[in-house]
């Protein structure tokens, strides 16, 4: 039988991955709606070394 902490870390570890498939749903929705603005985070810079 599981302990009240044990039920609290898996009620713990379900709530984060609950946020994480909303912020992906969020993320694919923008994506459709406005790609560039979506992938703006992502935008990767070349600068040369010094």
């Amino acid at each position: 039988m599981a302990t009240t902490w044990e039920m609290i870390a898996v009620c713990i570890e379900d709530a984060v991955r609950a946020e994480d498939l909303v912020r992906e749903l969020a993320f694919r929705r923008e994506l459709r709606l406005d790609p560039m603005k979506a992938l703006s985070a992502f935008e990767i810079r070349s600068k040369p070394a010094r």
